[in-house]
């Protein structure tokens, strides 16, 4: 007999960790099972909880009266609401179950972690319009005659109240079809009976418009503002302080993080052929890390001359420095994806230029982010962090990823799996933690700068390319130099680097030829027929 072919209302139970009573007297109910039905065969949906009953003898004589069936030691069916003799739900957490089961149970004797969760991950399976139909028919069919306060009454109060507190501007704030819902249902609680009620519940959603946190500090510090003019393609390195570039990003970056709600990051929604409408600020974070990395890397290749590039280097390593120090740790890595860009990281010698000690800072910023072992020193670094903070929303994908690959929403039973809900629920929550507090409580927001920032232009990444291979060429073979120049003056941009003559090709290179271009010279000259600069070409043997 499957669990599908049950009554509408079937909810699975397994005992909690370290729980020897409920073990107990699950074991105790397997055995009668045996005893009265015979040898069951259960076949695993996962590693903890199963999925089908079958019975070897009689399984057409079923007895519709049992309310529940151990699948396994310490498991427990439970349909209709009808409990074991004995059994007690705080002993033991929901498996899976059918929705309409899970939702009365959530208004009858569950635990706050259950309501968390299900209130956190119900749109992967269901809609709120439904969700609030449903809790609205479970409280007028807790007691029709309607003059006396159930208990079921006061669970269904109470989770229209958490629903309203802690969802509201994922799941009401813009649709306006629920929330005329809720007002209907909450003006029906309106009497001598519910009129207190209503009046909390009533008041609830009102404080929902109204922002609950506010500054922290009696005085913002001191703004570094920047000294002329800025472009939106490039910083100007020596007018404007690290510290206050680092402050203005992590507040822009903040305000695109704190709008992802968990309907976001449930079913993967970033990843589909809806995404825009799905995911929208899950989306928005992750372009403008990337747009952070590229402007990095476009600030350091765009500039004229060596020591140009040496300073713009320095400037963005202080920069992902003070953001790291802020707690902005997605930005910071930002910048740092633009000091590690194929354009970038192959320029050797304005790598070596910037200084041992600059070396040093560098290396310990990239150690602190190092993807080895699933990023484990980057994830003890959050969980020791204080908000504000803006965490690395690529580590969270990746374990949600893993999750919804792994385990199936609804299994082959028709049963949601409460399992797998439980473990999205408590990465939405590692997300959700640092939503409240933000750096604009911190620090003072200059409309200006968050402009420029939203405003900046990027180049295109193969013209950055081109222009490293300028200034860094990947061979000494001077007789392509002339050719890579040619390409540059086809190359069309705002801030365009003078072009080198050929004479200054040992200046290019930090004044130094590498020794395979001087034994190729040396032999050339020995020869006195192939000159490494000369533009003729050696005759072909036949």
């Amino acid at each position: 007999l499957t669990l599908q072919h049950m009554s509408d209302d079937t909810i699975v139970f397994v005992p909690l960790k370290g729980n020897a009573k409920a073990k107990k007297a699950g074991s105790t109910q397997e055995m009668s099972f045996h005893k009265r039905f015979g040898k069951a065969i259960a076949s695993a949906e996962s590693d903890s909880y199963l999925s089908m009953i079958k019975t070897e003898k009689t399984p057409h004589k079923f007895s519709k009266s049992r309310s529940s069936i151990a699948l396994t030691k310490g498991q427990t069916v439970v349909r209709n609401g009808a409990t074991p003799e004995g059994f007690s739900p705080k002993e033991f957490k929901v498996s899976c179950g059918t929705l309409s089961a899970l939702i009365n149970h959530l208004t009858s004797d569950c635990d706050v972690e259950f309501r968390t969760t299900f209130l956190l991950t119900y749109r992967g399976f269901t809609t709120p319009e439904y969700l609030l139909s449903a809790l609205r028919e479970r409280f007028r069919n807790a007691n029709k005659e309607g003059d006396t306060i159930t208990k079921v009454h006061l669970r269904v109060v109470g989770a229209l109240k958490a629903w309203v507190e802690n969802h509201w501007n994922s799941d009401f704030a813009e649709n306006e079809g629920v929330r005329n819902t809720l007002q209907e249902f909450v003006s029906e609680l309106d009497g001598p009976v519910w009129g207190a009620r209503a009046k909390q519940l009533q008041s609830t959603i009102e404080r929902q418009a109204v922002s609950k946190i506010q500054s922290t500090v009696d005085k913002f510090p001191e703004v570094f503002h920047p000294t002329g003019e800025l472009s939106t393609k490039f910083v100007p390195i020596g007018a404007f302080s690290a510290i206050e570039a680092a402050r203005q990003i992590a507040i822009y970056a903040f305000h695109i993080y704190e709008k992802i709600s968990p309907s976001e990051l449930l079913n993967q929604a970033w990843c589909t052929k809806e995404k825009e409408e799905r995911s929208p600020n899950v989306l928005a974070l992750i372009r403008f890390f990337n747009k952070l990395a590229n402007f990095t890397s476009q600030n350091i290749i765009m500039h004229r001359t060596p020591a140009d590039r040496v300073a713009a280097l320095r400037w963005f390593i202080s920069l992902s420095e003070e953001l790291f120090k802020l707690n902005d740790i997605s930005s910071s890595l930002g910048v740092q994806g633009g000091l590690e860009s194929t354009e970038v990281n192959r320029l050797s010698h304005t790598w070596k230029d910037i200084g041992e000690i600059w070396n040093i800072r560098w290396k310990q910023l990239t150690n602190m982010s190092q993807s080895d072992k699933n990023h484990k020193m980057l994830r003890y670094h959050i969980l020791q962090c204080a908000p504000p903070l803006v965490p690395f929303i690529g580590l969270f994908l990746k374990d949600l990823t893993f999750i919804e690959d792994g385990n199936a929403t609804i299994l082959e039973n028709g049963l949601i799996n409460m399992e797998k809900c439980t473990m999205v629920s408590n990465i939405i929550q590692s997300i959700q933690q640092y939503q409240e507090l933000g750096y604009h409580l911190h620090y003072e927001t200059v409309p200006e700068l968050q402009e420029w920032i939203a405003n900046w232009e990027l180049i295109d990444e193969e013209y950055l390319f081109q222009r490293s291979l300028l200034i860094e060429p990947r061979k000494l073979d001077w007789t392509s130099y002339g050719k890579l120049l040619e390409q540059y003056e086809e190359l069309n941009t705002e801030a365009p680097c003078p072009p080198k003559p050929i004479e200054e090709k040992k200046k290019i290179l930090g004044g130094k030829e590498s020794p395979k271009s001087r034994k190729k010279s040396k032999k050339s000259s020995k020869k006195g027929k192939y000159s490494t600069l000369s533009q003729t070409t050696k005759p072909k043997k036949h």
